[in-house]
This record gives C-alpha cells, sequence and structure tokens, in this order.
C-alpha cells in the first residue's frame, strides 16, 4: 500500500466514524433519553422510536437508485454526503432537546425529529457505501479500505456507546442539570461527526468518476425492477442469504446481553459497562487479524475461518452453561470475532457483486445493491427482535422480577449464546456456496473489457461467469 493508497483509504474511512457513531447513539440511547429526560410514555418513546425507523427503511429503498441515477459534475454520491450532512446534523441536535408542551405535542415533535433524522442517515449511509466501490475498483484494495474503515467504525462507537452516560454524568455533576448535560454532549459530539463527514466528503474529491453519455432515469419506482434484477444473481442471493442469517444471530446477541448479565450472571452497572468496553478493543485488536486472513486466504477463507470457530465455540459453551464473568468474558470475544469480519468484509464482498451486475445488465447500480442489502439486513433484524420478545415472554419473563424463572434464564442464555452460535454455523456453511473470488472477480473485468474491444472470451472463462449468474 503506496502513500497515496493510504491516504485516500484513511480520507474515505474517517467516515465511518459518523456512519457507527450516529447509528450506534440512536439505538442505544433513545430510549433513555425520550423516557427518562424527556419525559415521554415509555409507550409512546418505543412507537417514536419504531415509527421514525421506518422512515429509514423508506428512505434506503429509494435512495440508493436515486444516487444511481444522479447526473451532477460534483458525481453521484459526494454532493448527497453533503447534503445529509446537514440534515444529519440539525435533526440529531432536535431529536436529544428537551421541549415542552402537552404529551401529543411533544410525540409528535419527537417523531418528526426522528423522521428527519432517520432520512438525512440514509442520505448518508447509502452514498457514503456505494462511493467505497466506486473510488477503489481493486479486489484486494477493497479488503484494506472497509478494513480501515472498521478501525474508524469501531471508534465511532466506542464514542457512541462507552463515553455518553459517563461525559453526562460528569457534566450533570457540575450542576448543569441533567438536560443540558444531554444537549452540550449531542452538540459536541454532532460537530466531532460532522467533521469527519466534511473530511471524507473534501478527501474523495476527483476520486468519483463522473458518469458522461448515460440518460437520467426519472421514474423512482424503477428500483424495484433494480432488485428484481440484481437478486436473481447467484453470487447476490447467496450473499443477502448469508447476511440475513448473520442478522439473526447478532440481533439476538445484541438483545440478549443485558438481560443475561443483569439476571443470569447478576453483575453490577460498572462490571456490564466493562465487558462493552472490552467488546470495543476486542474489535479494535481482531480487524488487522481479519483483513491479514481475507488477504492470505480471500474473503471467503477471512470469513469461514472465523465464522466455523466461534459457532462451534459457542455451541461448547452454551452446553458447558456460562455462569461467570470470564466465560461471559470469552464468549463476548468469540462472538466479537465474528461480528468484526462480517462487518468489516461485508461490504467489500458486495462492492464484488457490482462489477457482476455490471457485466450482466451493463449497468452500474452500487447504490441499489447497497440499498437491497441494507434494506433487507434492517427487515432480518426487526423481525429478529419481535421473535426474541415472543421467546422471552414465552418462557415466563417478567421484567418486573429481580429473580427471574428458569425457564427465563435458559431462554436468555439460548438467545445470547446458542441460537446466535447455531446462526452463525448455518451462515458459514451457507457461505461455503458463495461463488466468487479473486480469480473469477479479475475473470469477470477481462470478460468486460473483451466486451468493450469486441474481443470474445475464452470458454474456460465463460463456464466461470455461469457460476456467477
Amino acid at each position: 500500500m503506496n502513500k497515496t493508497e493510504m491516504k485516500m483509504y484513511a480520507g474515505y474511512s474517517v467516515g465511518a466514524v459518523a456512519e457507527a457513531g450516529y447509528h450506534q447513539f440512536v439505538t442505544s440511547f433513545l430510549l433513555v433519553f425520550l423516557t427518562s429526560v424527556a419525559g415521554i410514555d415509555p409507550g409512546r418513546a418505543g412507537t417514536i422510536a419504531l415509527l421514525t425507523m421506518l422512515m429509514d427503511v423508506a428512505g434506503t429503498v429509494f435512495i440508493g437508485s436515486y444516487s444511481d441515477n444522479l447526473r451532477s459534475k460534483y458525481g453521484r454520491r459526494r454532493p448527497l454526503i453533503l447534503f445529509s450532512c446537514l440534515i444529519l446534523a440539525i435533526s440529531f441536535i432536535l431529536y436529544f432537546v428537551v421541549v415542552g408542551g402537552s404529551p401529543a405535542v411533544r410525540f409528535v415533535y419527537y417523531l418528526f425529529a426522528g423522521m428527519m433524522f432517520w432520512l438525512g442517515y440514509s442520505f448518508y449511509y447509502i452514498p457514503y457505501a456505494a462511493l467505497g466501490a466506486e473510488i477503489c475498483t481493486d479486489y484486494m484494495g477493497r479488503i484494506r479500505l472497509r478494513s480501515m474503515s472498521r478501525l474508524f467504525s469501531v471508534v465511532g462507537s466506542f464514542m457512541a456507546t462507552v463515553l455518553p452516560l459517563n461525559i453526562i454524568d460528569f457534566l450533570t455533576h457540575r450542576a448543569l442539570g441533567v438536560k443540558s448535560a444531554w444537549l452540550i454532549f449531542v452538540a459536541a459530539f454532532t460537530l466531532i461527526l460532522t467533521i469527519g463527514i466534511l473530511i471524507t466528503w473534501r478527501s474523495t474529491r476527483g476520486l468519483e468518476p463522473i458518469l458522461k453519455n448515460v440518460p437520467e432515469r426519472k421514474n423512482p419506482l424503477l428500483v424495484f425492477q433494480d432488485f428484481a434484477q440484481i437478486i436473481r444473481l447467484k453470487a447476490m442471493y447467496l450473499l443477502l442469504i448469508f447476511k440475513l442469517t448473520f442478522s439473526v444471530a447478532f440481533t439476538f446477541f445484541s438483545a440478549a446481553m443485558m438481560f443475561f448479565m443483569q439476571y443470569k450472571l447478576h453483575l453490577s452497572g460498572t462490571a456490564t459497562s466493562s465487558l462493552y468496553l472490552f467488546y470495543t478493543i476486542f474489535g479494535l485488536v481482531f480487524t488487522p487479524l481479519i483483513m491479514k486472513l481475507a488477504v492470505r486466504f480471500d474473503k471467503k477463507g477471512g470469513i469461514l475461518l472465523t465464522f466455523f470457530p466461534v459457532g462451534v465455540g459457542g455451541i461448547v459453551l452454551a452446553l458447558i452453561g456460562v455462569d461467570s464473568y470470564l466465560l461471559a468474558f470469552i464468549w463476548n470475544g468469540l462472538f466479537t470475532l465474528a461480528n468484526s469480519s462480517f462487518w468489516q468484509l461485508n461490504n467489500a464482498l458486495f462492492y464484488d457483486v457490482t462489477e457482476v451486475d455490471e457485466y450482466v445488465h451493463g449497468i452500474l447500480r452500487e447504490g441499489s445493491i447497497t440499498s437491497l442489502q441494507s434494506l433487507l439486513g434492517t427487515l432480518a433484524q426487526a423481525v429478529s427482535v419481535q421473535v426474541a420478545g415472543a421467546l422471552l415472554k414465552m418462557s415466563g419473563f417478567n421484567a418486573e422480577l429481580s429473580i427471574q424463572p428458569d425457564s427465563a434464564l435458559l431462554e436468555i442464555s439460548n438467545l445470547f449464546i446458542l441460537y446466535p452460535s447455531i446462526a452463525i454455523l448455518v451462515a458459514a456453511v451457507i457461505f461455503c456456496f458463495y461463488p466468487m473470488n479473486r480469480r473469477r472477480f479479475e475473470i469477470v473485468k477481462k470478460a468486460m473489457h473483451y466486451r468493450q474491444t469486441n474481443t470474445p472470451i475464452d470458454s474456460k472463462s465463460a463456464q466461470t461467469l455461469k457460476k456467477l449468474v
């Protein structure tokens, strides 16, 4: 990696701080803020969270296609990234301001602020993720790009999950008041993330290809036609099934972690926070390891070499029984290995499908591919949360009890350890059939070059291409 590549990778990857920071903070602390600080009824707070996230889903559907078809002398993605920067900053601060008025007025206010935030987030995340496929078209380079992005993403997650309550508590004890402490932290946090977005916007100037002589499509409903075409590609639908399966594992693990620490291990808040801190440290430590595995054994090998040990290890721990901080620490580290591997290589894998799609359909649709995989991942997580809640209810879990019945404790353990382990193993088995690798990627690139020069491709390469579509 030369200095020019390093500068490009770093400039792009800084934007991952905002990508992770905004998302993690809202998903982690919105309900806490609305109920404990803004005084919103828990039922209404939950409704606000659900309805506002639907705006993210709606935005995800159309923004990818919109960015694919945007014709601007500044590119297809960077104008939207700059636009999103302003919307995100304003709506995020408004989302965490305490307002007065009747319950109905406050409900409408936070509902509107939340919808604006998630719309702004869609305007940022989809073009930002798609931009990576455009500025880096090299198979191995994409591994390095997403690995560096992963490092900045972990930093953003740390800032959004470990720092807030500590800093807000510090400010509150300086006689600022809880409401003022939240506002000061949110404003400072927004400033940092905004600077990160602007650095990425400035650093990628001139790197995004400008499409010429390509007509702009006006009908937004054509996005569903795009989805239908893309999802029929073998490389794409296997990758989507893999992602959906891992999303189940990730959601079960995340949803059950706090319950497991509180009701199964009876850990204090400090001890539980330490596990979240280690979760961040593990993510940083594993990133260079995963990059080396992916470079040495290909992206597919990197996934399989991390997923199979984690799945098997988790099942062993589930059979043994995790009843101590040490065993919880070990499982936390194991899961983080698979989790880091997925998030580090996920976008790089989908980037490679863009070349297959271009070869088959002759269209550049990085945004639509990003939208489709993000949309299905979000829906899988939403369904998994509902399933987890239903399983807890069926087990006899009662949040008002400090001591849960044995059936509920068993189900909490299963949701935290056994079910995610099984899902990770299933995802690994599915991924064994994923057809793309470095050699086949180069064949796709060669085939597109031959098409441009009206040169017939050899029969062996033609057979390889059939395995991808």
